[in-house]
Formats: structure tokens, C-alpha cells, sequence
């Protein structure tokens, strides 16, 4: 009777703690970011998706809710892993390289043409000598987590591959880098240098050979003290500087 008594009151035991394990609620969230995010600009992800205190742990499924940081679309890479009730997210935001005029305001851009932020005016002097600029691309869409659509997005892609060769060739050029202004005539790529000295890239294809081309030429001029002109590589094996004309 005694032994009875005992396996009962240890199965209710048992079933007891089973009972408040499964119930138990996500501890802690370590929370392991690469780049940085403004959430002060209105965004799709905000503090609130990090906060995990209502979940039970052992109900809590870390693929499902990967998945969930990745459709926000501001979130290049993310691992989501269980650690003693804890859950440990590492995670990379897409991070902002490009800023597209259009209209009365900015929109931010990852280097896969994701949209991160639409910034007003005032917003936009956050970015101010940050990123580089596109102008004279019309946008035909442009929604936070998602690509930007525009009228040629294959302009945009040459455009923004020629940004980032600019940023990672810095030490090519002879003068003190600036931030690159890039501007969409007509379906070609200008990056202008200053108002009277530019560089034609035509439609940016073959962008590496033409970019390499131009940062010859463009030193050259350096070299020689010329600040005005246009340096021409928009056709291929036709790469010439040409004097300014009024």
C-alpha cells in the first residue's frame, strides 16, 4: 500500500515538473548583430520582433522564426540557435550603401537593391556624405524589404556595382576621395566629378574594364592639373577624354 502510495505521488511529481518545463518561457535572448539598423526610422523591424519573453521554449521553433527575420527583408544573414532556455540569434542587416533621389525623397539601398529607408529631407541628413547618391532613375516602386523597382533596373545594377568598385579602389585614385554622385541621362551612367568634369560609362556594361580605364585616364588628367572634361568609356576598346565645351 505504502509503494502504491509512493509511485503515485512520484508520477504526480514527475508530472508536476513536466508540467512547469513546458511551460517555461524563453529566459534570455542573446542578440549578436553585425552592421547597425536605425530603428528610429520608420521601419518594418522594430525592437518588438527580438522579444521572445511570451514564447515557451520548448514549443519554440527557431527555423520558423528565422525565416520570419528574413522576410522583414532587412536582414542579410541570420542564425537562430536553443542554449538552456535561452535563444541566441546572430544576425547581419543589409547595409546601406546607395541613396536614389526621387521626387522629395531618398531611398536607401542595399547593394542587392533592397530598400532599407525612405528618408524625407530632413531624414536624409543622416546619410548626408555617408553613401553615395543616384539621381535621374525613375522609381516605379520602392517598399521597405523589397527590391526597388524601377524603369531600368539593369542601369541600376551596373550603377550600384560601379559604387561599389569606387569604394573599393580608393587607394586608384590620385586626388582625395570623394563620395561618388552618380547620375541616370538617357540611360547612361555619369559619374560626376565636379559640374564640368564628368566621366560617361554609357549603359555601365563591362563596368570592372571600363572602371579600370577610366581610373587611368582620370589620373592622368590629375597629373596634368585638368579639372574640367569627360572622360569617355561607354564604348568598348574607345576610351578618350574629351575637352569641356560650354
Amino acid at each position: 500500500m505504502v509503494k502504491k502510495k509512493f509511485i503515485i505521488i512520484f508520477f504526480i511529481v514527475i508530472a508536476i515538473i513536466a508540467a512547469v518545463v513546458f511551460n517555461l518561457k524563453v529566459f534570455n535572448v542573446v542578440l549578436n548583430e553585425t552592421g547597425v539598423h536605425n530603428v528610429n526610422i520608420d521601419s518594418v523591424v522594430t525592437e518588438d520582433i527580438f522579444d521572445l519573453s511570451h514564447e515557451k521554449y520548448l514549443l519554440f521553433d527557431t527555423e520558423e522564426y528565422r525565416q520570419k527575420l528574413l522576410k522583414t527583408g532587412l536582414i542579410e544573414e541570420v542564425s537562430v540557435e536553443k542554449n538552456y532556455f535561452d535563444v541566441i540569434i546572430n544576425l547581419k542587416w543589409r547595409t546601406p550603401i546607395i541613396s536614389v533621389e526621387s521626387g522629395n525623397s531618398n531611398i536607401i539601398l542595399d547593394k542587392d537593391g533592397y530598400v532599407l529607408y525612405i528618408l524625407n529631407q530632413e531624414q536624409k541628413m543622416d546619410f548626408q556624405n555617408k553613401i553615395g547618391v543616384i539621381s535621374g532613375l525613375v522609381v516605379k516602386s520602392a517598399r521597405l524589404g523589397e527590391p526597388v523597382i524601377t524603369e531600368n533596373d539593369h542601369i541600376l545594377e551596373n550603377a550600384v556595382n560601379l559604387y561599389l568598385l569606387i569604394l573599393n579602389n580608393k587607394e586608384l585614385f590620385t586626388l582625395e576621395y570623394l563620395i561618388p554622385n552618380i547620375k541616370i541621362e538617357q540611360d547612361r551612367i555619369i559619374q560626376v566629378i565636379n559640374p564640368k568634369f564628368y566621366i560617361d560609362f554609357g549603359d555601365g556594361s563591362e563596368i570592372e574594364d571600363k572602371f579600370s580605364k577610366a581610373v587611368a585616364i582620370f589620373n592622368k588628367m590629375c597629373e596634368k592639373q585638368v579639372t574640367t572634361g569627360i572622360i569617355n568609356v561607354s564604348r568598348k576598346n574607345h576610351y578618350v577624354y574629351e575637352t569641356w565645351k560650354d
